[in-house]
């Protein structure tokens, strides 16, 4: 007979009830990321993958240290729907910025 140890058995209940962040990928460019998830995440209610832009907030006091801001995000059905959103804000966003400069 073997006994469960009671710190693991307290560590999974704790991370059975933590979110999960989901996996994503991203283009950059400059301050921003163009980001997708590469797995289903809960987005009003629903299981979608969701296309989103992270804007980088520059702190001069920690310089070393990276913050992001939420700008905008939408949930789709399909991930390559959600790949090519991103894909799309990160070409307009280049586009604009160096037509721009």
């Amino acid at each position: 007979m073997t006994e469960k140890n009671p710190m693991e058995e307290l560590n999974r209940i704790v991370a059975s009830m933590m979110p999960k962040e989901p996996s994503y990928r991203y283009w950059q460019y400059k301050n921003r990321r163009f980001c997708w998830t590469t797995e289903r995440a809960d987005y009003k209610g629903k299981k979608r993958f969701i296309a989103f832009i992270r804007k980088e907030l520059v702190s001069k006091r920690r310089k070393n240290s990276r913050t992001f801001k939420l700008v905008k995000q939408l949930g789709f059905a399909r991930r390559k729907v959600a790949k090519a959103r991103a894909m799309m804000w990160h070409e307009s966003w280049k586009k604009m910025k160096e037509e721009t400069a």
